[in-house]
């Protein structure tokens, strides 16, 4: 009866041999799995809070701010460690690493006590620099005035922007106007200081000569070029009331200049040096060119709406880190070039 009794003990160990590596496989590995997710969730999330706060022109503690995103997403397995691999303000781009051990629970009966992994994370940002915008320009000094922002100077003392902060709402930007004091803001004397200019020229409006046959919004035009003058203060030709008021509530890009070649009406072209990301909720043109609720009225002409601080990548703005900074950038998750 004892053997019987020991044969079974035997067979019963022998069983649970398996039934343990089962575990290990099951129950140990599966939780590798789960902190795994939550090892890559708290590296993107750290990659993007530190490429959102380096398109606001400080990174600050680049360190502390992936440890804090990465405690938020800690690992069921025990604690985490994360750090900044890769940080390059020029390329616009930044990496995280994210770590920890787990303790297993099973495994050591196969000689595994703990298991270690790490995750990495990476996000880029960058400033609007063209594509299809709306075929109207403001001056730079518009932006300023009426957004309350203050300009943003490089090491040399040289205009790269304008800082809008946290964006601008309900803003109205005017084309034409009778009120030049209070509305449409050319540059003075005051402003422009060590900067570029930015006066309307004679005759001109904002508008830009459109690429035959493009669409409303897809005027194609890119930081640093020049552009030629529409005059005139009806509407862009290629764009309908219905097309514009179709386009209410979008996000489009909206090109703004700080130069002119100094001509006047159609000899005059226009330098684009940046570009505002805006929630288009308003307009009014004219001769029954206006949203429902117009933002103005005649004999002024203006559009209305946001100043988006943070663009999405489906948008089709061409950016890069070195663009101009007028309140909008682009943020968004990269694969890691270290893996």
């Amino acid at each position: 009866m004892q053997n019987d009794r020991g044969a079974v003990a035997v067979w019963v160990a022998i069983l649970m041999v398996p039934l343990m590596v089962v575990a290990a496989l099951a129950i140990d590995i599966g939780g590798m799995h789960a902190d795994r997710q939550r090892l890559q969730t708290g590296a993107d999330a750290a990659a993007l809070a530190i490429a959102q706060q380096c398109a606001n022109g400080a990174c600050g503690d680049t360190d502390a701010t992936a440890q804090e995103l990465a405690d938020a997403n800690e690992p069921l397995g025990g604690a985490v460690a994360a750090e900044v691999v890769e940080l390059d303000t020029a390329a616009g781009y930044v990496e995280v690493q994210t770590s920890a051990d787990r303790d297993f629970w099973f495994a050591p009966v196969i000689g595994q006590d703990t298991g270690a992994q790490a995750r990495l994370g990476a996000a880029s940002w960058g400033y609007p620099t063209g594509g299809g915008s709306l075929p109207l320009t403001f001056s730079w000094c518009e932006i300023l005035h009426f957004t309350g922002g203050s300009v943003i100077e490089d090491p040399s003392g040289a205009m790269v922007g304008i800082d809008i902060g946290e964006g601008a709402s309900d803003v109205v930007l005017y084309n034409k106007t009778n009120k030049p004091d209070l509305n449409f803001h050319p540059c003075g004397s005051d402003e422009v200081t060590n900067y570029p200019g930015g006066t309307a020229p004679s005759g001109g409006f904002g508008w830009l000569v459109e690429a035959a046959g493009v669409a409303c919004t897809a005027n194609e035009t890119s930081a640093g070029g020049w552009f030629d003058s529409d005059t005139g203060n009806d509407h862009p030709d290629n764009c309908t009331a219905a097309q514009l008021t179709a386009m209410l509530g979008q996000t489009i890009l909206i090109p703004i200049y700080d130069a002119t070649n100094g001509e006047t009406g159609s000899n005059a072209d226009y330098h684009i040096f940046g570009y505002i990301a805006f929630k288009f909720e308003g307009f009014y043109f004219g001769n029954g060119w206006s949203s429902p609720v117009a933002p103005c009225g005649s004999p002024n002409r203006c559009i209305s709406g946001d100043i988006v601080e943070f663009v999405d990548y489906d948008s089709g703005f061409d950016t890069s880190p070195s663009g101009p900074q007028f309140g909008s950038v682009l943020v968004q998750l990269r694969l890691p070039e270290e893996g």
